[in-house]
């Protein structure tokens, strides 16, 4: 995770087994955080195609761009963004929290890519980070009622 600024917007970066060479850009791209919606959502900036969907079904294996959790512990609207300084999950699986941060780096993503990953959030915390972690407190138990899915895909770029 070292870099080195080698001047001219050129910098020098070692991640994880790999060097980088590059030309950085002056800020970090901004996307625009969404308020999702049942059905489909289109998020261009993201290049997202979100789908939200009740399920009767309570079977469902989390895969990196599919999620099932509990709709009854979505507290307010859900809202996809970037991660912000602070943010902290509380991953199925692990007693406690941790750092957004930290699970980047336990998951090797690179630090140009994490700005990227979109986060999953309600009112009381993040929901689910897709193929990093899905949140403890919005999981599906067996006296769950109501079962949201959310689905992404990528769009694909139209051929000119």
């Amino acid at each position: 995770g070292k870099s080195v600024d080698l001047g001219r917007n050129i910098v020098a970066e070692v991640s994880y087994d790999d060097l980088i060479i590059k030309v950085v850009q002056v800020n970090e791209i901004k996307l625009q955080s969404r308020t999702l919606n049942l059905g489909r959502n289109i998020l261009p900036d993201w290049g997202l195609l979100i789908k939200v969907e009740e399920s009767d079904n309570r079977v469902y294996k989390t895969h990196e761009s599919i999620v099932a959790v509990d709709k009854d512990k979505i507290h307010g609207d859900i809202i996809v963004r970037q991660r912000r300084n602070g943010d902290r999950i509380r991953p199925l699986g692990m007693d406690g929290s941790k750092k957004v941060k930290d699970l980047f780096i336990d998951n090797k993503i690179p630090r140009e890519k994490r700005g990227k990953i979109p986060i999953f959030a309600d009112e009381k915390g993040i929901i689910w980070i897709p193929g990093n972690a899905v949140g403890r407190d919005y999981r599906i138990e067996p006296d769950s009622k109501r079962i949201l899915v959310i689905t992404i895909d990528r769009i694909e770029e139209e051929k000119n």
